[in-house]
């Protein structure tokens, strides 16, 4: 797992928003394939 404390949700800076229920295509994915 991937941590930073940097990039840490504060919920209290975002109206106690503890939760983001967001669809795949929402979110961002590169345009890249690996291959090895």
């Amino acid at each position: 797992v991937w941590n930073d404390e940097k990039m840490k949700w504060n919920a209290s800076n975002y109206g106690n928003i503890q939760v983001l229920h967001m669809a795949n295509h929402e979110i961002w994915q590169p345009d890249i394939t690996i291959m090895n």
